[in-house]
């Protein structure tokens, strides 16, 4: 069994797609990314500019609506302030105040604090004396914003990284394909290949953008959780308090550095191949297992498709993946690496596999592609469950060899 290259057709179903999604997510969490930025400038200039007078409160109320998802509260503060012996009204109390459904108790704070005939500090520009503003600084809840769309801001930034790094990776994996390998050898997804002092060694590899996109997964799981620990508990969805704000800022970073830990744990974990022509022998070590075969009992080498062993598949990856085995003289498969799922993995897996039977001398074996009734069965609920059952035994088996 072969694989090709497909270039024109993978290159405009994958990257069109992937396009027209990063303009239109990056497009809607730009509007709200705007409107938070908006609100901390103009408090940034306030604080420069604005020249203080005194007003007087002439309404002062908490407000609400109520829609299909409930009902939202806010605060309502007019008052009367003098510029140069004219005479203005304004209703802005902060920079990005808005409404919330738990915000009433907020609001009812301010109202208290600001009835009817009181006397207040107004704010205002001095160019455009009818814009004015009670709080310079920016509302709480913009605070809390800050927190909320950074999961929205990150699934973004990955989304425009894809898109740059899509070309580059199609001309790395034919580039890949069409070369001769030589050693030291870059296999993508998997690792490096070198010469050592007992022949080669191939060794999972930590890459930058594995570990920049661990960092990121976990700033994202860490700031989509404090979301709703702020959120719930420490009044966020009305302002929140500043240090359980902050405190989640750090506890985000801290998820990132845990991301790239765990990263680097994993590919720690994985299985490192030897290649030893000297003595004769194919070794494969690992904390599950530690494997020595002798060149003469190696009848040659296949290349199979097995389900995806691995927790997470995205939607465009395949339901199977290449598993690279070893087919032994006493009629045993030794299983050797698990490719990923994307759609170079089977351009990758041959390779590999042509280059190995090659400098072993040994033959590939064909092994036949997964059937039509295969695929059918994943589409039912029956084949469903029977498939998760195999892919959870698979991946207790092969985990050291994704």
């Amino acid at each position: 069994m072969r694989f090709e290259i497909k270039q024109g057709p993978t290159k405009k179903n994958g990257w069109l797609p992937l396009l027209f999604f990063a303009l239109f997510w990056n497009g809607l969490v730009s509007l709200f990314v705007g409107f938070v930025v908006h609100s901390f400038w103009r408090a940034a200039d306030a604080q420069l500019r604005y020249q203080a007078t005194e007003g007087t409160v002439l309404e002062s109320r908490v407000t609400s609506s109520s829609d299909s998802d409930g009902t939202t509260y806010g605060y309502g503060i007019r008052y009367r302030y003098a510029v140069a012996g004219q005479t203005f009204e304004g209703d802005r109390y902060a920079f990005g105040s808005g409404k919330s459904s738990d915000g009433r108790a907020h609001a009812s704070r301010l109202v208290k604090q600001h009835p009817v005939g009181s006397k207040l500090t107004v704010y205002f520009d001095p160019g455009k004396p009818q814009e004015a503003v009670i709080e310079r600084h920016v509302d709480p809840m913009m605070k809390f914003l800050v927190l909320f769309l950074q999961p929205f801001v990150l699934v973004g930034v990955g989304l425009i990284g894809a898109l740059i790094a899509y070309p580059f990776n199609r001309g790395r994996i034919k580039r890949f394909a069409q070369r001769p390998a030589d050693v030291p050898w870059d296999i993508p997804s998997w690792g490096r290949l070198e010469r050592g002092f007992a022949g080669f060694t191939l060794r999972p590899k930590a890459t930058l953008f594995g570990m920049a996109g661990a960092a990121v997964a976990g700033y994202g799981v860490t700031s989509f959780l404090s979301i709703f620990v702020v959120g719930f508990f420490f009044g966020g969805f009305s302002g929140g308090r500043p240090n359980a704000i902050l405190g989640a800022f750090i506890a985000c970073v801290l998820g990132g550095l845990a991301g790239v830990a765990l990263y680097r744990r994993a590919q720690g974990k994985k299985a490192q191949l030897a290649l030893d022509p000297g003595a004769g022998v194919f070794k494969l070590t690992s904390p599950l297992r530690t494997l020595e075969i002798a060149f003469d009992e190696i009848a040659g080498w296949s290349l199979k498709q097995i389900l995806n062993p691995r927790n997470v598949k995205q939607e465009s990856q395949s339901a199977f993946v290449p598993l690279l085995s070893i087919h032994t003289t006493k009629g045993d498969d030794v299983p050797v690496h698990v490719f990923s799922a994307d759609a170079d993995a089977p351009v990758i897996a041959q390779k590999v596999t042509e280059t190995f039977a090659a400098w072993t001398n040994k033959p590939i074996f064909e092994e036949p592609p997964p059937s039509t009734d295969d695929f059918m069965k994943l589409m039912t609920t029956g084949g469903t469950l029977a498939a998760a059952r195999e892919i959870k035994a698979v991946a207790a088996q092969l985990k050291d060899l994704c």
